[in-house]
């Protein structure tokens, strides 16, 4: 067993075990999680180059410097640094930017080009300058009654590793979907049926036991009970597939099946909800332990106010599990958040934070009985002032934080470890000035 597998085992962090890309090493949106230099924002929707009657193309540019308290997520030889991003971006749509779709068809096709650049000394330091691109594309066709979309989502990221000897985690992750929406009628009764097809790669030899490929599908009925509030009923599966074979640390496909029920819509005229209950399970190869008891609960509220059309406060709770292609088979989540967007004049405002408490089963790259829990703590806040309607200076603050517990055997008691990437918290701080058009 080579020695990075081992450190894998024992000391891998929350960067990498979701079915998702965190962002833990780059600030986010409050509103949706994504990047804050994907997103090409701004308080006016009249900017743009007109490429036809309808199509526009936004583009833009952001430089950031700022200060990384903690690159290789490290707290036992904690590494400082000053830190420059450059992203420029653009965007290719025919929706307006107040949401407005053209009848009959829309897309949106652009790119984020980060470049990060490490101002230090240290050579190991220097060593993680990377670039990670997301490119993301859209088309939809259709009208009122039935509808259908297909998109696409491909994000490199190159991410410090969690001692400074060892190899940049590099990480390709393509999302592409298939949605088609029916609501025949006054649309009373809807459905949407999706298929999403997910390739995780981890590039090198230390995760290539983790890269796999995630089938899923599902189908989500709803009736509207009320003239906007609506009764839904989900089903959905799939299939996850690893793609390398490594005796060292030998992964299992697996069958995820999921139901839920619940309600989503408006409470008030400003206040929106959605609430869903349900049951998940997995299936593994080989009679590997699938998820028992609480882990089989799916549960979710969220609540969203907006008491104007330039402010917004959501809060959601969540509970269920997750695949877990780094750490284990599977992570049980329970997980609060919240988040602040504030619109004045020319000043935007947005804030965020999340909670979340894991518990990992089926650990790999042992055959202890080694359990392990998380506590990850996600948060950030971004100002920024347009000078005019284009250009825009602002600040920006992200921390993450990780409290992990190990258990080693099952009569074990439970340790708390301070270890690479075990009890760690990484703060970034960034001043930013950027043209949006």
């Amino acid at each position: 067993m080579n020695r990075r597998l081992k450190i894998t085992l024992a000391f891998a962090g929350t960067l990498l075990t979701g079915g998702a890309v965190p962002a833990q090493a780059q600030l986010v949106s409050a509103i949706d999680g994504s990047p804050v230099e994907s997103r090409l924002k701004t308080p006016e929707n009249d900017i743009g180059v007109k490429l036809s009657d309808t199509g526009t193309l936004h583009v833009g540019i952001t430089a950031e410097g700022g200060y990384d308290s903690n690159v290789f997520y490290n707290d036992q030889n904690r590494t400082e640094s000053a830190i420059l991003r450059i992203i420029p971006s653009f965007q290719i749509t025919n929706v307006g930017r107040d949401g407005t779709v053209p009848r009959g068809g829309y897309y949106n096709f652009g790119a984020s080009l980060t470049y990060r650049e490490y101002l230090n000394d240290n050579p190991d330091v220097r060593a993680q300058r990377a670039f990670n691109p997301t490119v993301f594309g859209t088309v939809g066709f259709g009208g009122q009654g039935a509808s259908l979309a297909i998109s696409d989502h491909f994000t490199r990221t190159e991410d410090p590793p969690y001692q400074p000897n060892l190899a940049t985690i590099k990480r390709d992750l393509n999302t592409a979907s298939a949605t088609l929406e029916l609501a025949p009628g006054g649309g009373r009764i809807a459905s949407v049926l999706r298929y999403t097809n997910t390739l995780d790669l981890f590039e090198g030899n230390d995760y290539r036991y983790a890269s796999n490929m995630v089938h899923d599908g599902m189908l989500d009925a709803s009736w509207k009970w009320l003239p906007k509030t609506a009764i839904f009923l989900q089903l959905g599966g799939g299939y996850i597939h690893y793609l390398n074979e490594v005796p060292s640390a030998p992964r299992k496909d697996s069958t995820p099946l999921r139901g839920l029920v619940g309600l989503r819509g408006l409470i008030t005229p400003k206040l929106s909800g959605n609430l869903g209950v349900g049951y998940a399970t997995a299936i593994y190869q080989d009679s590997t332990p699938k998820p028992e008891g609480l882990s089989n609960l799916v549960a979710g509220l969220d609540l969203v106010y907006m008491p104007t059309v330039l402010n917004r406060v959501g809060v959601g709770y969540s509970h269920g599990f997750r695949n877990s292609p780094v750490i284990g088979n599977y992570y049980d989540l329970d997980a609060a958040s919240a988040y602040v967007s504030q619109m004045l004049y020319r000043l935007v405002l947005t804030a965020f934070g999340r909670y979340e408490y894991r518990q990992y089963h089926g650990l790999v790259v042992t055959t202890n009985d080694i359990g392990r829990r998380d506590h990850v703590v996600l948060g950030g806040v971004q100002l920024d002032y347009y000078l005019q309607k284009w250009i825009y200076a602002g600040v920006a603050y992200a921390i993450t934080l990780d409290r992990a517990t190990v258990e080693a055997g099952a009569a074990a008691a439970p340790t708390s470890m301070s270890a690479p990437g075990l009890d760690y918290t990484k703060q970034q701080v960034f001043a930013r000035v950027g043209v949006s058009y």
